[in-house]
């Protein structure tokens, strides 16, 4: 979801906001549900019922070549989220001080 929003969010960046938004966001949701869907049908396939029932963190206990793979994505997705919130919160509070929406927010205008 975070990636989607960033998509979204960079939208005056667009040569044509209100074409490109739905399609791509709709291609991320689908995108994303397939990954998803493949990585539940991959574990089904590959571990038994009771390791996936017991193992929380099975993602990262079958990871190759070492764990750490998994754990390290994770820090870096969340650090990437958490720049990306930065950096888009910003691009929006822009665009409503440019609007006149909420007089109070006049001397964020870009």
């Amino acid at each position: 979801n975070t990636g989607i929003m960033a998509g979204s969010n960079r939208s005056a960046d667009l040569s044509d906001p209100s074409g490109h938004i739905p399609k791509g966001t709709l291609f991320a949701q689908i995108f994303t549900s397939i990954i998803y869907l493949s990585f539940i049908f991959l574990y089904g396939c590959v571990a038994p019922r009771q390791t996936l029932l017991d193992d929380r963190f099975f993602a990262s206990t079958a990871a190759w070549p070492v764990k750490e793979v998994v754990i390290y994505g994770v820090m870096a997705s969340t650090i990437g989220a958490g720049l990306t919130s930065l950096v888009s919160g910003t691009r929006l509070l822009a665009a409503i001080a440019s609007d006149k929406t909420l007089p109070i927010l006049r001397f964020f205008a870009a």
